[in-house]
């Protein structure tokens, strides 16, 4: 083993570790903010085959994967607006920059269900977006 694959896989435990430790500092900096998913970080172990030469030898490493877990649901929080939505399950609430719908309209998708009524009564969300939805008779 060369000394310099010793340092290799050195570094990459160094620089996996300290991935793992950003990882934990954002899920601690985001605890509070409300639709935030945790991030996880999986470890890999790098195996390399033995070197040109014969009985000659490469040190490995390791490797982290980053993973968002964005299927999960968040814990439901209690409002005392009566406009605060949850949704169970699947499923996103539609936004849009434009209560009237028009074609140039651009639509995302939230779990974050925190909205008030405007001067309108059209419910937006702390970004200034409209809820999307249909009447019911």
């Amino acid at each position: 083993m060369s000394i310099g694959s010793a340092l290799q896989a050195g570094v990459s435990g160094l620089r996996s570790q300290g991935n793992r430790l950003a990882t934990i500092s954002d899920n601690i900096a985001n605890s509070a903010t409300v639709g935030y998913k945790r991030g996880d970080v999986q470890f890999s172990s790098l195996v390399t085959g033995s070197g040109a030469s014969r009985g000659t030898y490469s040190a490995g490493g390791v490797t982290t994967n980053n993973r968002t877990e964005i299927t999960r649901e968040g814990v439901p929080i209690s409002s005392t607006s009566p406009t605060d939505l949850a949704i169970g399950g699947d499923g996103f609430f539609v936004v849009n920059d434009d209560p009237t719908n028009s074609p140039g309209a651009s639509f995302a998708l939230t779990r974050a269900g925190a909205f008030a009524p405007d001067e309108n009564g059209d419910l937006r969300n702390s970004a200034g977006l409209y809820l999307q939805g249909f009447a019911l008779n």
